[in-house]
């Protein structure tokens, strides 16, 4: 079973490097290294303003639909604390230990 795609596991490697390094990384750094090649994503347009329950829904039939960014998505699962930066938790390096060996494992073999 897979816990973390390569992408989440490539973002929780930055937050680890950033502070091993002593430099605590900040939300926008964490979202900019995660969003990688991304440059778009749409949200709010009219119709959620004007009509907001029906323009949702319009809105996500036409591809537009808010996305939980990376940090609150992590952070939700308790793997990052968000403050002023970002930080791993102890749930959080457990996960990355355990992408990090699985990779090994998986080299290895």
């Amino acid at each position: 079973m897979e816990i973390a795609t390569r992408e989440v596991h490539a973002v929780l490697s930055y937050v680890s490097a950033m502070e091993r390094q002593g430099q605590a990384a900040t939300v926008a750094q964490v979202e900019a290294f995660a969003s990688g090649e991304r440059r778009t994503f749409a949200t709010g347009g009219f119709l959620t303003t004007a009509i907001p329950s029906y323009g949702r829904a319009l809105e996500q039939l036409a591809g537009k639909v808010s996305v939980e960014s990376f940090t609150d998505w992590m952070e939700r699962l308790d793997w990052v604390s968000v403050g002023r930066n970002v930080a791993l938790t102890s749930l959080g390096r457990a996960v990355l230990r355990e992408l990090d060996q699985r990779e090994v494992s998986a080299d290895s073999a």
